[in-house]
Order: structure tokens, then sequence, then C-alpha cells
């Protein structure tokens, strides 16, 4: 839609993002966070209006780097140069740095690995975010295999017409019905 947006790495634990998109880890989010730079070191994604913010070197304390202040302030930098921003984050269980995140966001997407996820973890994510006053906008299916969906339809049809309406002729009383 042509919306500049920035993909941030927030999984400071276990970051995929630059691997991914085959970028270079170094400059990013933990460096970020930890020197207080005016600005992050954002990678090009090679995707028209799509940047990277990698996760950079993995620190020792995530959930200290996460701290209030901070993130509120990249959240500010990030509103005014892009028009969406997305944050790549790690689970809900175990860690909290989730919720540290969800704080600043303006939605929240709760993804499930397809056939990994059992249904009360996931509404146990569910209710820890809510509980966090995170607003949870939907739940998105990931790593599902295409087969499963080989015999899935759907279909919905609408119609309207004009004329007279066809009425089947009553059995009239004391006739009594024959079965074939």
């Amino acid at each position: 839609a042509g919306e500049k947006v920035l993909l941030i790495d927030g999984d400071l634990r276990k970051p995929m993002v630059h691997r991914i998109f085959g970028v270079e880890a170094e400059a990013g989010l933990s460096r970020y966070l930890s020197n207080g730079a005016e600005a992050p070191r954002q990678v090009p994604s090679g995707i028209a209006n799509l940047t990277l913010l990698p996760c950079g070197p993995i620190p020792d304390n995530p959930p200290e780097l996460l701290a209030e202040r901070k993130l509120a302030a990249l959240v500010e930098w990030a509103g005014q140069s892009y028009t969406r921003i997305i944050v790549d984050c790690p689970p809900v269980f175990p860690v909290s740095d989730a919720l540290l995140w969800a704080r600043h966001a303006h939605g929240v997407l709760l993804v499930v690995a397809a056939g990994r996820a059992r249904v009360a973890a996931v509404q146990r994510a569910s209710h820890r975010l809510k509980d966090s006053f995170a607003t949870v906008m939907g739940v998105a299916l990931n790593m599902a295999r295409r087969e499963a969906f080989q015999d899935y339809g759907y279909g919905y049809g609408y119609g309207y017409g004009y004329g007279q309406a066809r009425v089947k002729p009553a059995v009239p009383a004391g006739v009594a019905k024959q079965s074939n």
C-alpha cells in the first residue's frame, strides 16, 4: 500500500529477523537500548518500503534493556518516520519480554504454531496479554502444512428473483400418503 514499515527484531534472546533477511545483525536494537543513541541504525530489507531494525548483539539482561522509558523513546522515534511498526517478539511464556513490548503497541497479533501449540497454552497466553492491558487483535496460525487444508472449502451465495412462487399442493384431508 506504499506505507513505510519498520520491522523490529524485539526478540533479544533468539533473534531471527537478520537470518531471514540475510542482513548484518551487529548494529541494532540492543546497541540502541544499551547505549541510548539518538536513533538506532536501520538496515534496508531489499523489499520496497520495508526497513529492518535487527536485534544486534544478544545482551545478558534483556528485561533491563526493555525498560519502560527506553522502549517508549524507541516507539516515539519510529512513529515519526514510519507508518507501521511491527515487532517480532519472543513467546509470551516463559519470559516477560513480549508483555513489555505489548505495553507500547496499539495491538498484538498472537502467532500460534500449528500442530505444536496446545489450546490451553494459547488461551493462557491470550489471558496473560489481556491481563497486562495489551489489545489482542487476533491470532495467526503459523507453520501450517498445506495438506491440512486441501479438503477445506468455503462458499456462499446470494440470490433473488421475480415471478410466482411454486407451491407444492397439499395432500387432501383423509388421503393417506403413499411411501415408495
